[in-house]
């Protein structure tokens, strides 16, 4: 299954299903005299978004630029794959990520731990690129597309290779996971943290900066377009401090995990009564907090404050 819908004036939300157990991949095509690409998940999603390109009109052959916004497997695993079937387009990577993308050996050896030596039966392979197609990035660069620009932000936080890219003739805001994840269609959000990259006092910063932006969009890697920014940017600062609190105070009291999601379902339940409304609406939330919790939980005991 692929879709493929104009969601802003030149912007493509490209949608696809992949894998034996449905699992969906959305990325973004940036359209003007060139065209920008931003996510491309796994490899194995890679076919059904070329596809979804082809819906609406669009050569995959005509894309400058491979944006994903971070190189975990379900945002830029598939930049390798992506790269051989568009050999001339740029891939758009963190200094911090560029070496796992040039020599994949890590990347593949970390995806094992979490999803087993068969991993790529699933995902797809994750292939090494060329250094001549990389376009390795800071933060404060900028690409010029044609009538539009798109700025490249530095968003450690979620990982420490994270990017946000703005689009100037918008003014939406490619937020990968620096804003956490959201609930498709619903005013829901929530931190996103995975070990062992998290950094909570980084990923504060990152979204006080992103919010500086003021973008009139926010266009998640999870969970599609909303024009609720100012909500939404306020609830992920509110939650991903909440998180902590919680989180380290439970373990300070030698809480289980089980306990510490108890409590932060209780909190996610008081905290925005009138966006949540009925606890169903929140379940698809609390399926996420096991990873979440470890992500902070590693950041806790790496800075010795457990």
């Amino acid at each position: 299954m692929a879709k493929a819908c104009e969601v802003a004036d030149g912007i493509i939300e490209l949608e696809t299903e992949w894998g034996k157990h449905g699992r969906t991949t959305t990325a973004y095509l940036v359209v003007d005299e060139e065209t920008a690409l931003i996510e491309t998940g796994p490899s194995a999603a890679v076919p059904g978004l070329m596809e979804a390109m082809r819906l609406v009109k669009q050569d995959p052959a005509t894309i400058s630029y491979v944006v994903p916004t971070h190189i975990h497997l379900d945002h830029g695993g598939g930049a390798g794959f992506m790269s051989e079937k568009v050999p001339s387009a740029k891939v758009v990577v963190h200094q911090s990520g560029a070496r796992h993308l040039l020599d994949t050996a890590r990347l593949i050896a970390s995806t094992r731990l979490s999803f087993g030596d068969n991993f790529h039966e699933e995902y797809g392979p994750i292939l090494s690129l060329p250094a001549e197609r990389l376009m390795v990035v800071q933060g404060g660069e900028t690409i010029k597309l044609g009538q539009r620009v798109l700025s490249i932000i530095h968003t450690p936080g979620h990982a420490p290779h994270h990017i946000g890219i703005f689009d100037s003739k918008t003014r939406g805001l490619f937020c990968g996971e620096a804003l956490g994840s959201r609930q498709p269609g619903k005013d829901i959000v929530a931190p996103s943290a995975a070990p062992p990259g998290f950094d909570l006092e980084h990923a504060l910063e990152s979204m006080e900066r992103l919010k500086d932006l003021s973008p009139a969009l926010l266009l998640y890697s999870h969970g599609g377009v909303t024009d609720h920014v100012d909500n939404l940017t306020r609830m992920i600062i509110e939650q991903t401090r909440a998180y902590g609190e919680i989180i380290l105070t439970g373990l300070r009291a030698g809480q289980s995990k089980e306990e510490i999601a108890q409590r932060i379902t209780q909190y996610h339940l008081g905290a925005e009564p009138s966006v949540l409304g009925q606890r169903e609406a929140y379940r698809p939330v609390e399926r996420g907090y096991r990873l979440t919790m470890d992500g902070y939980i590693h950041y806790f005991e790496r800075n010795s404050m457990v």
